[in-house]
């Protein structure tokens, strides 16, 4: 049984729906007056519906308006293409607004300097768009891109300082790799904002982060590539807790927990109870409010992320495989290192053979041949390391579990492997 979390919009949701109809890309249905009605007239869309959307729009001889061709990175799963924008120029200036409007007066100020190290390019929308959001808020914007892309980091570093950097806005990892640069080269910046996106922040990164820059506030947005900007989590609210506009998004929680969400935008490519892929609860807020307070837990799948990459499981396991055979389970430790990096623990249980260090360099051979784990190394963001079944985690119940995620908490102590 579904919950929802914020008001069900019975009106601005029908024109949206008709609006649809009229163009072919959904079946005609009668209007909705309640959210039980909405609930059974409309099944939840799921990754596979929305690629089908997307090819239902493409084969439409119908015109589309300007729009971004966008696409998931493709690091857990095939890459899914779609187009990102709205149907109705009016819907698309007034969403635009509010959603300026309302980052605005959480996170930004108009004297900020604001530095965009977010990835450009790689059929994202996510550097350009932050650059659209920020300049009608009439704040400075240092359009530097990914930090470790930078042929000269001290010149990057000294520009960032000339100009008077107060606000940072990148994934956590990359965050962490400009506050270790700015060690690194003696260089400092007086932080005052952090602003993050494409993960979560973990406490150890928070901690790293605040030591080197004792006067910044993290804040966070929460956004995806088929659905776009999300929502905030402003200075005040719990790590995990997010505002969004009511006007825009209707949030609802499946059964199993998950985050179902209506764009009311009216965005190309229907977003009607699309399951985002995340796990939501509820707060005490009631139902009606301008805007939405929920509090995001962990993917819904079984991929994870790790230095702002997504990893499947399979993945890893396959490349394991293709250079140890007869292993049992498979355990992957997450943890926090120093100055901010991730530590990928990799616990491999093979029965009654010895992981040997034959067995274990092979192993670490196959990690590191992974695009996603390489890039974290060579990064300096991310360390990675193999035990025996012996360091193997069990839960309350008794049972080995597949993953143990410490970010969040303490360290643990294993030994890394350096890569030169």
């Amino acid at each position: 049984m579904t919950m929802q979390l914020s008001k069900f919009p019975v009106i601005p949701f029908n024109a949206m729906a008709q609006h649809y109809q009229r163009l072919g890309l959904l079946e005609a249905t009668s209007q909705v007056s309640t959210y039980q009605a909405f609930v059974d007239t409309f099944p939840v869309t799921t990754k596979s519906d929305l690629s089908q959307s997307v090819e239902r729009l493409r084969r439409s001889k119908t015109a589309r308006p300007a729009s971004y061709v966008v696409a998931t990175s493709g690091s857990s799963a095939a890459p899914s293409i779609s187009f990102w924008g709205t149907w109705q120029n009016e819907n698309q200036d007034a969403h635009m607004l509010d959603v300026r409007r309302f980052i605005g007066k959480h996170l930004f100020h108009r004297t900020d300097v604001v530095a965009n190290l977010l990835a450009a390019g790689g059929f994202g929308s996510l550097y350009e768009g932050m650059n659209r959001v920020l300049a009608p808020l009439g704040v400075s914007i240092v359009p530097l891109g990914r930090f470790d892309q930078q042929e000269n980091r001290a010149y990057a570093l000294q520009a960032l300082q000339l100009v008077r950097t107060n606000c940072v806005v990148a994934t956590p990892a990359g965050i962490a790799e400009l506050a270790q640069a700015c060690l690194d080269y003696g260089v400092h910046l007086d932080i005052e904002k952090v602003v993050f996106i494409g993960e979560r922040m973990s406490s150890a990164r928070r901690r790293f982060l605040g030591e080197t820059w004792p006067n910044c506030k993290i804040s966070g947005l929460y956004g995806t590539t088929e659905v776009g900007l999300v929502g905030i989590n402003p200075v005040g609210l719990e790590e995990d807790e997010y505002l969004v506009l009511s006007r825009w998004a209707f949030i609802e929680r499946d059964a199993d927990g998950a985050l179902l969400m209506t764009d009311l935008s009216c965005p190309l490519v229907p977003l009607i109870r699309y399951r985002v892929g995340d796990f939501v609860s509820s707060t005490s807020d009631k139902l009606g409010a301008a805007t939405t307070r929920i509090r995001l837990g962990e993917r819904v799948d079984r991929c994870f992320s790790l230095v702002g990459n997504l990893l499947n499981p399979q993945t890893l396991q396959k490349a394991i495989e293709s250079r140890v055979q007869g292993i049992l389970h498979l355990q992957f430790q997450l943890a926090s290192a120093a100055a901010g990096q991730e530590r990928l623990h990799v616990v491999v249980d093979l029965g009654l053979n010895r992981l040997t260090p034959e067995r274990k360099k092979d192993i670490e051979v196959a990690l590191c041949a992974l695009p996603q784990i390489g890039e974290g190394i060579s990064r300096g963001v991310l360390r990675v390391s193999v035990g025996g079944a012996e360091q193997q985690r069990v839960n309350a119940r008794g049972k080995i579990v597949d993953f143990v995620d410490e970010r969040n908490g303490q360290d643990t102590q294993l030994e890394a492997l350096r890569v030169r």
